[in-house]
């Protein structure tokens, strides 16, 4: 352990870390499983992305995760990619249970070069594991002039309108589309009120539940992330019927028809679980349009920064000073742990350091000073 995270004031607070000693700690990790430097490098990619973000629900915390679902085969250390079915607009891969951060990259590379002649690319996934944040993989057409999107089901976590068992998942979905000075729009949701990796964070830092986020398994409302966790649901984005939670509801339903259904994956009540020996089988969706099969790509530039003037002008509401577009707070975040290091909650920090103790690694993550 080095010096700076020793004393008692230390281990409390949150200590800040460079991206590249991150990415490099991750690699060390994965690669002590087998893991291909390779494959190791693309995960650490989305891991950190997600922490430059300021989505930490994805970003170090997986890596003990991804740990444990090594040593129990439930991701396989190399992935094999087999292409299913493929026309000159559209293709199927199966990631036979490996990383689906692998899968997810390649295929939208994929997507990216088959647009270029076709205007357009869809590819499906099956047979895959988590994949991270959505948003890593619907960016990466952005530098082509071209709309990314990407979608994932998930184990079942969330209770259907009216329901109160786990029936769908959480089933996040990120669409981004370039602008010409104004940063890019980068939607990136869950179709639940909330990732299961906010509850679960919740559950770490012993924090109550807003009450908006869960319910028990008699459907009443719940605080407590443990029962949620363990006997309870999810509510879908809206939360209940009063409050129009049938539309997130139908999104998740949607991502599952996507990802799950037509990719030939598992879906909903119906995905295996955790423990199944079958392992996982996730699926995803990825999307790249280029914008120039549809209109000259100036104009569209030109027109997404009017539309985002446009709505960030507008009225604002009595008490609020800003509008923000959609991925704008995680790139300013992004920007600022750029400047200053990623910050790493304690907790997320101790699991690390149980980590490399297990594997017998020396800990050489250094915090910034």
């Amino acid at each position: 352990m080095p010096p700076e995270t020793d004393s008692a004031h230390d281990r409390h607070r949150t200590l800040r870390f460079h991206a590249s000693d991150l990415q490099r700690f991750v690699v060390c990790i994965l690669t002590a499983y087998d893991v291909p430097h390779e494959e190791a490098g693309i995960v650490a990619d989305v891991l950190v992305s997600a922490e430059r973000r300021g989505i930490p629900s994805h970003g170090m915390g997986r890596l003990s995760l991804y740990s444990r679902r090594l040593r129990e085969g439930k991701i396989h250390s190399s992935t094999k990619l087999v292409t299913v079915r493929e026309s000159s607009a559209a293709f199927c891969l199966d990631a036979g249970q490996g990383w689906g951060h692998v899968a997810g990259h390649h295929a939208m590379q994929r997507c990216i070069e088959k647009a270029k002649g076709s205007g357009i690319c869809i590819a499906t996934v099956r047979c895959s594991t988590h994949f991270g944040i959505a948003a890593h993989y619907a960016m990466m057409p952005l530098d082509h002039g071209m709309i990314g999107f990407a979608a994932t089901n998930t184990r079942p976590h969330v209770a259907p309108t009216f329901g109160r068992a786990p029936t769908l998942g959480t089933n996040p979905f990120s669409l981004a589309a370039p602008a010409l000075h104004e940063r890019p729009f980068v939607l990136d949701m869950s179709t639940s009120t909330v990732a299961m990796g906010r509850i679960k964070l919740h559950e770490a830092t012993q924090q109550p539940l807003p009450a908006a986020w869960g319910i028990d398994d008699k459907g009443d409302v719940c605080l407590n992330p443990g029962v949620v966790l363990e006997r309870g649901a999810l509510l879908p984005l809206g939360g209940f019927d009063e409050t129009s939670g049938y539309k997130g509801y139908g999104l998740a339903f949607l991502v599952d028809i996507l990802s799950g259904v037509l990719a030939g994956a598992g879906f909903g009540p119906l995905m295996p679980h955790e423990h199944e020996e079958s392992g996982p089988n996730i699926g995803h969706t990825f999307a790249a349009i280029d914008i120039e099969a549809f209109r000259p790509i100036e104009d569209f530039l030109r027109d997404m920064d009017r539309l985002i003037q446009a709505v960030r002008s507008s009225p604002k509401e009595e008490g609020a000073n800003r509008i923000y577009i959609a991925g704008e707070k995680e790139f300013e975040q992004a920007e600022q742990n750029d400047r200053l290091g990623i910050p790493l909650m304690p907790h997320i920090l101790n699991a690390l350091q149980r980590e490399s103790a297990r594997l017998g690694l020396p800990f050489d993550l250094t915090p910034i000073d």
